[in-house]
């Protein structure tokens, strides 16, 4: 698990994160909400290299449901 924290604080992390968001046009994927915004990880098998499709940009409702 503590690789994956300092994975999320890293440089490649947050660029991967940025150009997420930037393909969404920074609103949920689920919802179309903007404001605060997390990039959720759909599968961990490509963790720290991950591709486009491994991920979706999601609010912290949908983020939370998500996780359900």
């Amino acid at each position: 698990m503590s690789f994956y924290r300092e994975y999320l604080n890293s440089s490649a992390w947050q660029a991967k994160r940025e150009e997420m968001l930037e393909l969404a046009g920074y609103q949920c994927e689920e919802c179309g909400s903007g404001g605060q915004l997390h990039v959720h990880h759909l599968t961990y098998a490509r963790l720290g290299r991950e591709e486009l499709d491994d991920l979706t940009v999601l609010c912290p409702q949908c983020h939370e449901a998500a996780h359900l």
